[in-house]
Formats: structure tokens, sequence, C-alpha cells
């Protein structure tokens, strides 16, 4: 069998805690020790639950060569697979685990999370629907549907299997995570901090939660509560380099430049090819008037990810701002921030960008109308109204 560990080692840690999770689930009320090698099997089960102990895939080897029909077995060697990133050999344990009984539905909705960290997304919707069949009451199923409808930004639909999936138990924290995270990307933030303290409520230990308040807290403008919440979350998992750059961009807003750049150069540290590390660290150098270094870093982001609207919306900010040095170029600042908001066009902080580059092309209209949509999304951003105030005076000048 081969090895998966390519496509693991590329995937979001955040979607890796919540597939382990989501096997948990699956695993929870469905298996019952087989019969034949009993003590080592049920080590190995030991072992493997715990999230921060690799499964012992030779025990479970062994266990099935005494047992070779035992589908619980291929059930748990399915899943130590998997905790190892062995991805094929995780599906391949799965099938045969469901070739010995096709009514497994811990088998089917097992098998329907491996294609989705594989990003085989048909066939993972059509396990968890063939789990669903066989076990309307089990819960990894819809919370897998959950992961997969988001996926596909179809919030609604991934909301509503979310919800049925805290109708069942276990109670889990993850579970409400999720639904919180959709209310916030639906703009929801009361509702998202309502489900985010819940699931903290029910497990403190989960960093999302805690990131997801802070998200919202900065959105808000509250950018001392947003450091709060992102410091917690580095707490529960300092290994994670997105958060440091999170918290980097709560305090670079709170105006700490030098606490905000010691963090970013955390992450890079962490992650040395994350891209939006690089285009935060540049701005950092920008508002320390290290222009050229600014530059370099947004272009290292770039080439590292020539998707990330980000570093075309910060470097426009740059170029736009830059007045009286050689790389003031707001004509190329325009280009730039009408590129990031046709590859994202949901952050606020894109159109502050773009405003700036209209205003210092003299487009002083075109630079007050899209202010306006940045202040829509963000009313209580003092630096937007700052803008506005200043694009407005010119132009009431520009008709005396």
């Amino acid at each position: 069998m081969k090895s998966g560990c390519a496509l693991g080692r590329r995937m979001n840690r955040k979607i890796m805690l919540g597939l382990l999770f989501l096997l948990w689930l699956g695993y929870a009320n469905c298996t019952k020790t087989p019969v034949g090698e009993p003590q080592k099997l049920t080590q190995a089960q030991a072992l493997i639950t715990d999230i921060q102990i690799d499964g012992d895939v030779a025990t479970l080897e062994d266990s099935l060569k005494a047992n070779p029909n035992s589908a619980e077995a291929y059930l748990w060697l399915a899943l130590a697979y998997s905790k190892k990133n062995r991805l094929d050999d995780a599906a391949e344990a799965y099938r045969r685990a469901i070739e010995i009984n096709p009514y497994t539905s811990a088998g089917h909705s097992g098998l329907a999370s491996i294609y989705l960290r594989q990003g085989l997304l048909d066939k993972a919707l059509a396990e968890n629907k063939t789990a669903i069949a066989l076990d309307p009451s089990h819960k990894a199923a819809y919370f897998g549907l959950g992961m997969i409808y988001k996926r596909r930004g179809r919030l609604n639909e991934s909301l509503h299997y979310y919800l049925k999936a805290t109708e069942l138990p276990p109670v889990a924290g993850w579970s409400y995570y999720q639904i919180g995270d959709i209310y916030r990307l639906q703009g929801q933030n009361e509702n998202a901090k309502a489900y985010f303290k819940k699931a903290i409520g029910i497990d403190p230990t989960i960093p999302a939660a805690y990131s997801g308040l802070g998200l919202i807290e900065r959105e808000s403008g509250n950018y001392e509560g947003a450091v709060a919440y992102f410091r917690e979350a580095i707490q529960r998992n300092p290994r994670n380099p997105n958060l440091y750059v999170s918290l980097s961009n709560a305090l670079h807003d709170a105006g700490d430049v030098a606490e905000a750049l010691k963090n970013v150069n955390e992450a890079i540290d962490q992650q040395p090819m994350l891209a939006r590390a690089y285009a935060m660290r540049g701005m950092l150098f920008y508002e320390r008037q290290e222009v050229t270094e600014a530059i370099a870093e947004i272009r290292k982001a770039m080439d590292i990810n020539p998707q990330l609207a980000l570093s075309y919306s910060n470097l426009a900010w740059i170029y736009a701002t830059s007045q009286g040095t050689s790389y003031f170029d707001p004509k190329e600042a325009i280009a730039l921030a009408q590129k990031a908001i046709q590859m994202n066009p949901k952050p606020h902080r894109f159109y502050s960008a773009l405003a700036e580059a209209y205003f210092q092309n003299n487009q002083v209209g075109q630079a007050v109308e899209t202010i306006n949509i940045a202040l829509a999304r963000a009313p209580n951003r003092s630096q937007y109204q700052a803008q506005k105030t200043r694009f407005v005076t010119a132009q009431q000048s520009a008709k005396h």
C-alpha cells in the first residue's frame, strides 16, 4: 500500500484536528472488542485514542494476523494509519473493513474522512450519506457532511448538518465551534460568539474557538480583546504559526509594532513558507519606514502564494502612500488594489487601499464611493472615517 504523507503534511492543522475528532466520533459508539487477541487490540486502541500519541500500527497489524476477518481491527488500523498521515493505507484498511462488514457505519464515515483529506469531496459525500442510511444516529457522518459543504462554500447546508451533529451524543465542543465559524463567515457575529463560547464551555482546550472570538473582536475594533483571545489560542496550541500571524495583525492594529514583529517572526520560524506571514511582516517594516524591505517581504509572499489577495492589497497601500519617494506609484496601486478585490471581494481593508489609490490619482469621487464600502462593512474603523473626511474635504475644496 502507498503512503499519503505528502498530502497530509500540506493539510491545514485545524482541518486535521477536526477530522481526527470526526474519526473519534465514528468509533465512540460503534466498536466493540473483537474475538481473538483482545488484550493486544485494546492496548493499541488505547494508544491511538489519545490524539497526542501515534497509533501503534505494528500491534494492530499483529492482531490482524491472528484475526484477519475482524472488521473492527481494520477500523482501528485505519485510524492509526490516518494519524500517521498514511492516507492511502488508511483508505485501503477502511475498504477492507467494509468488505468484511458492509453495514459498518464507522467504516463508511471513516473512509469519507480520508476522501475529504484527499480532496475527493464527491466520494466523501457519498460515503457519509451511506453511513447515515445505515445508522441515522451516526454523529460523525453529520459532522463530515458539515465539513464537506463548508469546504464547498455552501454554508447553510453545512450549518444544517453541524446543528444535527450537536443533537446526537456524545457532546463535543468541535461541533459548536464549527457552527460558530459558519455564523462568523455569514457575518452573524453575536451568534458566532455564543457558539464559540459554548465550544469553550464544553472543551476549554479548543484553540480555534479562542481564535474565532479574536477575529470577531478585531473586526469590531476591540483590538485589546482580540489580542487577549489570540494569546489564549496560542497558549493552547503554541505550534500553530497562523495563530501568531493573527496575533501580529491584532497587535499591529493596537499600535504595538514591535510586539507584532516579534510574533510574525515566530510564525516564519515555525513555517518558513507561510505567505501571509511575509505579507504581514512587510506591512510592519513599512510602519518602521523600511520601504525597500517591506516591498521585498510582500513580493516574497506573492512568490510563495500568487493567489494571496492580501499581498496585492498591501503592496497597493505602500505604492499609494509613499509620497515623496521613488516607490510612489498611484497608478500601479489602483491596478494592484483592484486585483486584490477581484481575487477576494470580502475584506473591507482592500477597499480602503483601493480608495487611497483612487485619491492619490485625483479620482476623488471614486475614492469617496469606495471608502463608503469599507465603512459599510466596518463602521467602527476610525481610520476609514478619517480617510473619508480627508477625501470629502478635498472634494469640497475642489468645488470652490
